[in-house]
C-alpha cells in the first residue's frame, strides 16, 4: 500500500509544515554548524599540526601530495555546505530553494567517503582506536546527510501535498 501525500499528512500530523519555524531552523543550524566545525577542525589539524595523527595518516596514501588532497576534499565539502548554513542563519525566506541542501547533502557523503578512506589508511598503523574513531566520523557524516535528505524529501512531500490540495479545491 502506498500512501498519497494527503494520507501521509493525516498519519503524521506532528511533522512541521513550514521549514521557517524557529525551532526547526535552530536544530538545523546546530547540526550544520557542527558538521562545518568538524570539517574545518580536521583541515586545521592536517595543515598546521605536523604531529597530529590525521596529518600522518593523510600522508600515507599512494596519491602524490595526499595530505593536500584530503585537505582539499574537506575544504570543498565545507564550501558546499556554506550556502545552506547561510540560508539557515540569515535568509530563512530562501529555505525553499533545494540546491543549498542538495549541495550540503552531497558534501556529507563526500566527507564520509574521505573519513572511511582515512580509516582504511589508519588500519595498518598500531594506533589503537584511531580507525574506529575515523569510522565514527564517517558515520556521523552519513547521519547528517540522512537528516538533509529527509529534509529534502519532506519539502518535496509538502509541495506535492499542496499541489494536490490546490487541484482538489
Amino acid at each position: 500500500m502506498t500512501l498519497s501525500p494527503s494520507d501521509f499528512r493525516k498519519y503524521a500530523p506532528s511533522l512541521p509544515v513550514d521549514q521557517e519555524k524557529a525551532e526547526v531552523r535552530l536544530m538545523a543550524i546546530v547540526i550544520t554548524g557542527t558538521f562545518l566545525y568538524n570539517l574545518l577542525e580536521t583541515v586545521m589539524y592536517m595543515l598546521t599540526v605536523p604531529t597530529a595523527m590525521v596529518h600522518k595518516v593523510a600522508g600515507l596514501s599512494q596519491i602524490p601530495h595526499s595530505l593536500f588532497v584530503f585537505a582539499g576534499i574537506f575544504i570543498g565539502c565545507a564550501l558546499m555546505t556554506v550556502p545552506h548554513f547561510y540560508s539557515l542563519c540569515f535568509a530563512p525566506d530562501k529555505l525553499s530553494r533545494r540546491l543549498p541542501r542538495k549541495l550540503a547533502t552531497r558534501a556529507t557523503m563526500i566527507a564520509s567517503v574521505a573519513w572511511a578512506w582515512l580509516a582504511a589508511l589508519a588500519m595498518p598503523l598500531d594506533a589503537g582506536m584511531l580507525p574506529f574513531m575515523y569510522f565514527l566520523n564517517c558515520a556521523g557524516c552519513v547521519i547528517v546527510g540522512l537528516v538533509y535528505g529527509f529534509s529534502l524529501n519532506s519539502q518535496q512531500l509538502r509541495k506535492l501535498s499542496t499541489d494536490e490540495t490546490t487541484e482538489a479545491g
